[in-house]
């Protein structure tokens, strides 16, 4: 009964995983096509650029995250071309900074779990629009530990509370499921000022 039991809670936490990661490839999408009709519309000459750094990014979402486990260098890269597509959607330099630590580059970790809180950060600070708002980025990896921080400012004319979307409640279900007990996230809201700090251990 107890080997039933467990095999059944398995097979019903990898059918939930699934649909979590089903979940991500059209909201990615959605989001990315809005920002490239965005471009096009204001005749960006960007606009060329952003497709071939979004068949890029695409590459990623459907083959590499496929996989239960990549690179953590393939996720970095991953955002680092998802800042240069953020950045093409303003005329001025927008505060997007990203740094890494990383004693492995190579150690591997879930796909698509930093991602949402990039997307959060970069729609709730509408660092498009305004041009002191900023977002700070770091990912270190040490001891076979990864650490996630990003802060954004929030407009003091926000309506929406930020880290309320999908993508965010997406990514506490998939930790909960591939990482029970090896995680924490930490979500502090001010009233300018709105920072994430996720801390994974691995296998």
């Amino acid at each position: 009964y107890t080997t039933l039991f467990r095999s059944l809670t398995e097979e019903k936490l990898q059918t939930e995983l699934k649909l979590l990661k089903a979940q991500i490839n059209p909201h990615f999408i959605f989001n990315a096509l809005n920002n490239i009709y965005s471009l096009s519309y204001m005749k960006s000459e960007n606009a060329p650029d952003s497709v071939l750094k979004l068949s890029e990014m695409l590459r990623y979402v459907f083959y590499d995250c496929n996989k239960d486990r990549v690179p953590l260098s393939a996720e970095i890269n991953y955002i680092e071309n998802f800042n240069a597509f953020q950045q093409m959607k303003s005329e001025y330099t927008q505060n997007i900074r990203l740094k890494t630590r990383l004693d492995n580059d190579q150690i591997e970790i879930a796909p698509m779990l930093i991602v949402p809180f990039i997307e959060n950060a970069f729609k709730y600070s509408r660092i498009e629009e305004i041009e002191d708002a900023y977002v700070n980025i770091e990912v270190v990896s040490m001891d076979n530990k990864i650490v996630f921080t990003i802060e954004n400012s929030i407009p003091t004319s926000a309506k929406a509370t930020p880290g309320s979307g999908m993508g965010i409640k997406n990514v506490g279900q998939r930790l909960n499921i591939i990482y029970p007990n090896r995680h924490s996230l930490e979500i502090q809201e001010e009233e300018t000022l709105y920072t994430v700090k996720m801390s994974i251990k691995l296998d």
